[in-house]
């Protein structure tokens, strides 16, 4: 008997984790389109509030991707590369490239920010 109540539990454990994961929330995914539209318009305190939202429920190397490029322009540079870290990069080359857009964004936003002070 327990072990019918074992397999029991485990098949209704199963069926709910691939329930969350391959179901798409669809509060998170609106979240994404909101800010992903934020970014668009140049409101990136918000893009970056709603991506942030969003990755609560919505787990997606996009929502990732443009809560970097969020944080970029807003030159939260820690946060642009916490972000990049979150997406598989699967060569070292990849890796490299990260870092160099890192780097070069940094200097920009150095570069424009001392320019107008």
């Amino acid at each position: 008997m327990i072990k019918i109540v074992l397999q029991f539990t485990i098949l209704l454990i199963t069926l709910s984790v691939n329930a969350q994961i391959f179901h798409r929330d669809t509060i998170g995914f609106n979240y994404y389109n909101k800010g992903s539209e934020l970014i668009n318009l140049g409101d990136f305190v918000g893009a970056d509030s709603l991506l942030s939202l969003a990755l609560c429920s919505y787990k997606s190397q996009d929502v990732y991707y443009n809560r970097a490029v969020s944080r970029l322009l807003l030159a939260d540079t820690s946060g642009y590369c916490l972000d990049l870290g979150m997406l598989p990069t699967s060569t070292s080359i990849s890796r490299l490239l990260v870092y160099l857009t890192v780097i070069a964004a940094s200097r920009l936003i150095h570069f424009f920010t001392t320019r107008n002070a």
